[in-house]
């Protein structure tokens, strides 16, 4: 079984992505702007899809950045150094996206905001780490745009519930959790949220879209928003 991090980057629904003709990297539609899509795929015998105009990414997993068996606790200055410049090693230029994946450290407040929390102790102390990694990342290859995976728009799942926002109130207490971390988004280069499908009508997952890349590109002052899809259901939360 394919894990959640069999991922697509792109800058479209799903819909697009099979629409792609040859040889373009781009795809211009009647009302719409133009976007980009980037090929983050690790299905086993998955063919190049250059030719319909994906673009290479590179994500970066959460077990490469620790030594082997490591205690994620704290991160590791030494493995993260050691791995940027190998990637960067690769031959990487900044037109290639490379995307932090570390799925241990929380930066969600909702849980405090719902228990009338004023403690936000562990969330901070989470960001901190997270600037620590792609700080040491960048340190080592600064020609790279380098972001994190799902970080800066924790609009969904609610923490409390595991389902989507359901009226105003939730989605306030949403936005409130996103304009946290506004101040770390000057640590990124680009802001990748998840857009999996979670439902299976496809006006709910639309809308849901919408307010997701609404709200990202609101924290991101200008910076690219590529929201990750996946050519499947997300196995967690379908209804």
């Amino acid at each position: 079984m394919v894990s959640r991090r069999s991922l697509l980057a792109g800058m479209a629904g799903a819909s697009f992505m099979v629409r792609m003709p040859k040889a373009k990297a781009a795809q211009s539609l009647p009302g719409h702007e133009t976007f980009g899509l980037y090929d983050s795929l690790l299905f086993i015998g998955k063919p190049d899809l250059s030719p319909y105009g994906f673009k290479r990414s590179r994500t970066v997993y959460q077990n490469e950045l620790w030594p082997p068996k490591a205690d994620y606790t704290t991160p590791n200055e030494a493995a993260v150094r050691s791995k940027a410049r190998a990637v960067l090693a690769e031959g990487l230029t900044a037109a290639v996206p490379v995307i932090l994946d570390v799925e241990q450290y929380s930066v969600d407040v909702r849980s405090d905001i719902y228990h009338l929390n004023p403690d936000t102790s562990t969330v901070d102390a989470n960001i901190r780490k997270l600037e620590q990694i792609i700080g040491w990342f960048k340190d080592e290859a600064p020609t790279l745009k380098v972001g994190f995976f799902d970080v800066a728009a924790p609009v969904i799942p609610l923490p409390v519930t595991g389902q989507h926002p359901a009226n105003d109130t939730e989605w306030a207490i949403s936005e409130k959790a996103t304009s946290y971390l506004i101040p770390f988004v000057t640590h990124v280069d680009a802001l990748y949220p998840s857009l999996y499908t979670s439902t299976s009508d496809p006006a709910n997952w639309v809308a849901l879209a919408r307010r997701i890349i609404s709200e990202t590109k609101r924290i991101a002052t200008g910076k690219p928003v590529r929201p990750f899809i996946w050519p499947q259901y997300h196995g967690s939360n379908v209804y």
